[in-house]
């Protein structure tokens, strides 16, 4: 993304109290670093690689995020922007 890491986004993200509970699942090309990998750490719901990416792991993904964070708001719904 020009002008902005993936990973600056998510930080960004999770500063602001509307956008901090909102699932993010990362889908690259990149290879992580063992650093970039700590900052991603709790920051997003899962990563996926667009090397071998399949719309129904995608969307396996997805179900999962909001699961976890319907699951988390204790709401019975997932979290709202």
């Amino acid at each position: 993304m020009p002008g902005m890491s993936g990973i600056e986004v998510v930080e960004k993200l999770r500063l602001v109290p509307e956008t901090a509970r909102i699932p993010v699942i990362m889908v690259t090309a990149k290879e992580f670093t063992a650093q970039e990998r700590v900052q991603l750490k709790g920051h997003v719901s899962s990563v996926m690689s667009k090397a071998d990416f399949e719309r129904n792991a995608f969307i396996g993904e997805v179900r999962r995020a909001f699961g976890r964070a319907t699951a988390e708001s204790g709401s019975g719904e997932p979290p709202t922007p």
